[in-house]
């Protein structure tokens, strides 16, 4: 199971709470070495694949001269080492394997935190994104100089920096590390210090729920919406020219992107989110652990899926992207591109087409 910095705060293959007293060691049931085993091994070859294809078209020349392409780089890249240290518990869980390393509780709190901060950035990327998108709809003569690539590097660095800052209680000994639990890798608050155990027990699943999932829903939600209004509005009452379909074109085909990696986020976040707030006070009652892990095993598998299926869903919802898929296959080496072009029909209104264009010569 992942080690993720919203993880409930109890006794979790993976997670980073602990009961006030040593946990002892608990049943790996059947399920959750399944999960762990066929789920992530899955994932692990969809996401290899979809990942490199990825950087491979978001860097091409249509693509990488608009800012949105580079964030959407950042995002590719933050999900790929996300899923990279989720071997892990591919090994710890799916294999059986116990930690058998020179310090496993160092490895534990390397891993919560990579996890969670890359958590953080998932998210706030995406809102970022979404803004980039709102301000060029918004403010499409100042958007020039907002909207760069330049603005799109600081943007990620900073979200890298607020997240390296609100994940770094992960990495003191003091505070976290692993606790003795079988075979499989628990890691939690150190109980000698009561404060941050009741913090990280009580507070912080609430508070990182909030900041990693519902805030940024919200976000997400208000731009979204307001720029496919005002997109609409646009198309309804400007006149059609070449430069004005060209960019509508790539408009569309961003925003398609875009929509379908938000819309990916919520059904994949939302359930783990909840799980985590409603775990130290509800579900206790209501099931037991074994079945609290069971659920758990679930939940972390489907937020996985989030940093693992975005180019299946891009290919599915943009031509662009299909398009540029294509010629990465068909060029390779030779840097082909595909353009929007304007194909009209006597005196028709002027339709987006494509154009490849391929170094050394012109395909017709």
């Amino acid at each position: 199971m992942n080690n993720t910095g919203s993880l409930p705060p109890l006794l979790l293959p993976g997670g980073m709470g602990g009961p006030p007293h040593p946990p002892g060691a608990p049943a790996l049931t059947p399920l959750e070495s399944n999960i762990a085993l066929y789920g992530y091994a899955l994932l692990y070859i969809v996401g290899i694949f979809g990942h490199t294809n990825s950087f491979l078209i978001f860097l091409r020349p249509t693509l990488r001269r608009v800012s949105t392409s580079c964030l959407f780089v950042a995002l590719t890249f933050s999900d790929s080492i996300y899923l990279l240290v989720s071997i892990y518990n591919f090994i710890n869980i799916g294999l059986k394997e116990p930690d058998t390393s020179a310090d496993p509780s160092t490895t534990c709190r390397l891993r919560t935190f990579v996890q969670s901060t890359f958590m953080f950035c998932n998210a706030w990327l995406l809102v970022t994104i979404a803004i980039d998108r709102w301000t060029r709809v918004r403010f499409p003569f100042r958007s020039k100089k907002v909207c760069t690539r330049r603005n799109a590097l600081v943007a990620t660095t900073g979200i890298l920096m607020v997240a390296i800052g609100l994940n770094s209680h992960f990495v003191v000994p003091q505070l976290f590390g692993r606790l003795p639990a079988g075979i499989m890798t628990v890691c939690g608050a150190n109980m000698a210090d009561p404060a941050y155990f009741q913090f990280f027990r009580h507070i912080w699943p609430i508070f990182f729920s909030c900041i990693q999932t519902f805030l940024p829903v919200i976000l997400l939600l208000i731009f979204s919406l307001d720029t496919f209004r005002r997109l609409a509005k646009q198309s309804a009452t400007r006149g059609e020219t070449r430069a004005l379909t060209r960019r509508a074109y790539l408009d569309k085909q961003i925003l398609l992107i875009m929509l379908t990696t938000i819309i990916l986020f919520l059904i994949t976040n939302l359930p783990v989110s909840l799980y985590n707030i409603l775990q130290p006070t509800i579900l206790p009652s209501l099931v037991t652990q074994s079945q609290q892990l069971e659920l758990f095993s679930i939940f972390t598998v489907v937020v996985s899926i989030n940093y693992t299926i975005n180019f299946y869903l891009h290919c599915l919802a943009s031509t662009l992207f299909r398009q540029e898929l294509i010629q990465v296959m068909k060029c390779g080496r030779r840097s082909e591109q595909v353009v929007p072009t304007i194909a009209s029909i006597q005196m028709t209104n002027p339709l987006p087409t494509l154009r490849q264009v391929c170094t050394g010569g012109v395909k017709k």
